[in-house]
């Protein structure tokens, strides 16, 4: 397991690189500002990171369609964890986190 801290990107490099990622209108306008907001800049170990996007996920999905809901948990998910943790030991950790 992971367990240094990370730092994350700034809020608009973290919004450039979500929407490079996968750039939906939906996820960029009512997904990404919540990442943002909850974790640009800061400094936080791979469970904080997980917990803090799995909270955000379930707000966002809560009244999605289930066939919605699992294309974001496991086709977008990896890519946008991919894309803002550059480490890729604590990218894996965090991904493993958010699927259990």
């Amino acid at each position: 397991m992971f367990a240094k801290k990370i730092k994350l990107p700034e809020s608009e490099d973290m919004m450039r690189r979500l929407t490079k990622a996968t750039d939906t209108a939906h996820l960029r306008e009512n997904f990404y500002p919540l990442l943002c907001c909850e974790l640009a800049s800061k400094e936080l170990s791979p469970a904080d990171i997980a917990k803090t996007i799995a909270t955000n996920k379930r707000d966002y999905l809560q009244d999605k369609h289930p066939a919605y809901q699992q294309v974001i948990s496991n086709l977008v998910m990896p890519r946008l964890i991919t894309a803002i943790i550059d480490n890729i030991q604590a990218g894996d950790t965090i991904l493993t986190a958010l699927s259990s």
